[in-house]
Parts: structure tokens; C-alpha cells; sequence
């Protein structure tokens, strides 16, 4: 093997880093090969409780520990630690009841987070079941604190967390992460919507650094909250420069949403090159009369994504002749496809379009729910769509110039749970 330049064995191994069984094998090879192997199997983290069913998750890439035996495998190769650069923490309380205390009070979670000091991605979260941040213990909450400070630290997700009693706190010291890249929030909600949070804020106001964001999502019932601290004079953060941009609106205080979410795509009119919006909630029929957002003064943007449960009408969409790729994601009440001539009115309305000559991409989503909701076009579906097949072709008809055109993709797949903040 002395003849292969270890730079191409390096990019060979890179390529199956989301296979930690190939990796295991990889690194059994040669001498050339362990190097690698060892430091892509180790880059991703997954800490759950006993028995967590990643492997059911598309979007779960990484090895799986509980936080016991992670730890002690830190213990015995303290090495290990520098591999680590992607740490998701996920609570699981399927199996164990409402009463489960879960991973994040697990006595050895904060040395865990204290040892790992390249962290580039950190996701904290619950997977079927929103958790109580004002009852995590404090030790865990000063150690998650001191590994958003991390100068390595680009992306932070954090999901499905409630009672977040102090948000301006938590705000800032997301904000206080001086190489924050990438931002998820996702069903999160605070007990204090208020915009100060009293004077033991006072300690964290200074270390505020406004981080320049690249991507951001965010999404559920306090989404409004989230947004006041992003958008504005006093934001926390720099969004002047945001390239990627995902938003789930709900029914709750929609009109606050708009104004917020439409100040932070404002601020970054330069540079925002993908905007994804999704329905959270049931569409008032006053809201087929114009886009929920508006882009027509975008000059980047190459890529929407629409993720809603009926086939939106025509006004809705907000359509920019620098619009390279178009992607519709239909949820569908009890596997019932629209009509033809919803689908036909949108096909004039996109088809028709003379001044986006860059558009080369309608992709077509058709979802089978099952009784299961999914709300990112990163889904790939689960077997079981062939129901929805047969559909394909009428559909396909109902859009004959897009058809024509040779850019139109129509496809049908049962939705899967994906996990939340898995945007980029």
C-alpha cells in the first residue's frame, strides 16, 4: 500500500464516513488505513438512552453510546475525544414512560460535553417527546453553556425543549458563540415570552458576540419568540448574511411571524440563496390571495422549498427570476391527490413564467401520511407509497408544459419521521 499517497486513501475512506460497520473494516486493513477510519468512526456521536432505535432514523448518522459508555471509553482512550466533532444528544421515552429522567441527567453528561473540545455541530433535543429545560440540572445546562463557547463550534440545533423560563438567557449565549455558523430551533417554547428577563441576564449581556449566520431554521409555536432576538437593531446575531433560510409557520400569532421572518430575509436581500417555508397549521383562505413572504427584491435566490398539505394556489408561491430550482412538498389528507385542475392552474402559472430563465427544477413530492405528519423535504420516504404510484401519471398530465419543458419530477413516498434541524 506504500505506493497510494495517503491524501487518496484518506478521501476514499471519506467516502463511506456515514458506515460505521465499513469503517470498523476499514481500519482492519493496514496500517494505512487505521488513521482515517479511526477518526471518521469516532466524528459523529449519537448519546441516547439504552436501546435508542437510531438505526429507524434516516437522518441519525453516527455510532450510538449511552452516556456510561461513552464516558468510560473516554476514560480508557482519552484520544478519542479530538475525532469527535459532530454530538447529538437525544432523550427516547418511548419505552420507558413520561417519567423517564433521560440522558440529561445522567451524572457523567457534563464531563462528557467538558472533555470534547473540537465540537463543530452540537444538537440537543428529544426525539418523541418535548423535555423540560427548567428541570435540567444546572450542571448539565453550565457545561452545554461552556461548549457553545467552543471556538470550533459552527452549528447548534436544539429541539423540542419547553419550559425555557428565561429565553433572552438562552439567546445569549447561543449568541455567544463566537464561530456560530448554522442555527436550528425547533419546537421550542418558553413560559417568558418577555423580551428582559430580569437582572441575572446582566451577566450575560456583555458576552454577547452577534455570530454572522449562514443558515438558520426555525419552526413551532413560539417561532415569534425566536425571531425577535434575530431580526432588528437589537438582534442578537448578524443575519445580513444568511445563504439558507427555513421557516414553519403556525396559527399562532401568524401576522407577528410574517412581519418577523420577512424583517430577517429583508436584512439578508443579498445573499439568501435558499428559502424554504412550511405549513404548520390550517391556511386561512385570505392567504391564497398573495405569498406569505415576500422575495421578488432576492437577487440570489436559486432554490424554494414548499411544504404544505393541499396544492397551493398560484398566488402563493413566491416565484424570482433568479429561481433555479422549485420544490413542492403535498402532504395528503387520506392519500386523496387534488384534482387536475388545481394542479393544471399551477402548471400556467409556473410553466407560463418568460422571465425565469434560469428555473431547471420542479420537483414534485407526493406524501402518503399514514397518520404520521413530516415536515422537511429532506424526507426520503419509507416503503409503502406504491398506493399513491398509479397517481403519478395523471398528475404528471395535469402539468403538460412543465412536462414538456423537460424539468418536471413527480414522485410518491410515505412519509418517515426525520429528525428536526437537518436543513443543510
Amino acid at each position: 500500500m506504500g505506493h497510494i499517497p495517503q491524501e487518496l486513501i484518506d478521501e476514499v475512506i471519506g467516502f463511506v464516513r456515514d458506515d460505521v460497520p465499513t469503517l470498523k473494516t476499514c481500519a482492519l486493513v493496514s496500517r494505512a488505513f487505521f488513521p482515517s477510519s479511526r477518526k471518521q468512526t469516532f466524528s459523529r456521536v449519537i448519546l441516547a438512552q439504552k436501546n435508542y432505535p437510531s438505526s429507524t432514523h434516516s437522518l441519525s448518522r453516527g455510532i450510538t453510546y449511552t452516556c456510561e459508555n461513552f464516558y468510560s471509553l473516554l476514560c480508557s482512550a482519552p484520544y478519542i475525544s479530538f475525532f469527535v466533532v459532530s454530538l447529538r444528544m437525544v432523550h427516547f421515552q418511548a419505552e420507558y414512560g413520561r417519567c423517564v429522567r433521560g440522558i440529561y441527567h445522567e451524572d457523567v453528561l457534563p464531563c462528557i460535553l467538558d472533555s470534547l473540545q473540537n465540537l463543530r455541530r452540537i444538537t440537543v433535543g428529544a426525539d418523541d417527546s418535548k423535555v423540560s429545560w427548567r428541570l435540567l440540572p444546572s450542571a448539565f445546562k453550565e457545561a452545554l453553556f461552556r461548549s457553545f463557547s467552543l471556538p470550533s463550534l459552527q452549528c447548534i440545533d436544539i429541539d423540542q425543549l419547553e419550559d425555557i423560563d428565561r429565553p433572552w438567557s438562552l439567546m445569549a449565549h447561543l449568541a455567544g458563540s463566537p464561530s456560530l455558523k448554522r442555527l436550528s430551533l425547533n419546537w421550542i417554547e418558553y413560559s417568558r415570552p418577555s423580551h428582559s428577563d430580569g437582572q441575572a441576564d446582566a451577566d450575560v449581556r456583555d458576552a454577547v458576540i452577534r455570530p454572522r449566520l449562514e443558515a438558520l431554521e426555525l419552526s413551532g409555536y413560539d417561532c415569534p419568540v425566536s425571531a425577535m432576538y434575530l431580526a432588528g437593531p437589537d438582534s442578537l446575531f448578524n443575519t445580513h448574511h444568511l445563504r439558507e433560510l427555513s421557516v414553519g409557520f403556525t396559527g399562532k400569532d401568524l401576522e407577528r411571524q410574517r412581519s418577523l421572518v420577512q424583517a430577517i430575509i429583508d436584512q439578508a436581500s443579498n445573499t439568501l440563496e435558499r428559502l424554504e417555508y412550511r405549513q404548520l397549521f390550517e391556511w386561512e383562505s385570505s392567504l391564497s390571495q398573495e405569498p406569505i413572504l415576500r422575495t421578488e427584491h432576492l437577487v440570489r435566490l436559486r432554490s424554494l422549498y414548499l411544504i404544505v398539505d393541499f396544492v397551493p394556489p398560484p398566488a402563493m408561491i413566491p416565484l424570482t427570476r433568479t429561481l433555479e430550482e422549485l420544490k413542492l412538498l403535498v402532504l395528503l389528507r387520506d392519500d386523496h391527490v387534488p384534482p387536475c385542475h388545481e394542479w393544471s392552474s399551477l402548471d400556467e402559472h409556473i410553466g407560463r413564467r418568460r422571465d425565469m430563465p434560469s428555473l431547471r427544477s420542479v420537483h414534485l413530492k407526493l406524501h402518503s401520511q399514514y397518520g404520521h405528519n413530516c415536515y422537511s423535504f429532506l424526507c426520503t420516504g419509507a416503503k409503502g407509497g406504491e398506493s399513491l404510484k398509479s397517481s403519478l401519471k395523471e398528475v404528471e398530465t395535469s402539468l403538460p408544459i412543465l412536462h414538456v419543458r423537460g424539468i418536471l419530477s413527480v414522485e410518491a413516498i410515505q412519509v418517515r419521521r426525520v429528525w428536526s434541524g437537518e436543513f443543510n
